[in-house]
């Protein structure tokens, strides 16, 4: 397989990651309550081209805010920065709503190709919430959420 050909598949692969825009999510903002208590309202997009989008091209996000992704199976979904202009935590969270990984501090893509972070267990759904706030609500693996 040419490294084109890798490239190629690769980005196909990853066309949910980053996960921008509101106006994408059924029934407006979620909530997700984390073990902690806090709530955060989250974006949850519909589309491919909603979840393709995800947060790219924000120049912030606000505090307790951020994007819920589900899929549709139980698998090591895979997330990238590409095009996102703030750091990332990002969350892993299995069938049963519990934490299997956290990413924390996942910057923006500075040059390609950008590197892509993977759940080592799978998972059905990727929280991501601006950096350092994983840290800040004490969450960790094994913690159940809410949404």
């Amino acid at each position: 397989m040419t490294v084109r050909m890798l490239f190629l598949f690769v980005l196909a692969v990853l066309a949910s990651a980053c996960p921008a825009s509101g106006t994408d999510t059924l029934n407006g903002p979620s909530r997700v309550t984390l073990p902690n208590g806090a709530v955060y309202s989250v974006e949850v997009p519909q589309t491919k081209e909603g979840r393709e989008r995800g947060l790219m091209f924000r120049p912030r996000l606000e505090p307790k805010t951020g994007m819920l992704f589900v899929f549709s199976t139980l698998d090591r979904h895979s997330i990238w920065m590409k095009n996102c202009l703030i750091a990332l935590d990002l969350v892993w969270i299995d069938d049963s709503k519990r934490v299997v990984a956290i990413k924390e501090g996942a910057p923006p893509c500075a040059a390609e190709p950008c590197p892509i972070y993977s759940s080592p267990v799978p998972s059905r759904y990727v929280l991501e919430i601006p950096a350092g706030a994983a840290r800040a609500e004490n969450l960790s693996v094994g913690g159940v959420l809410r949404f």
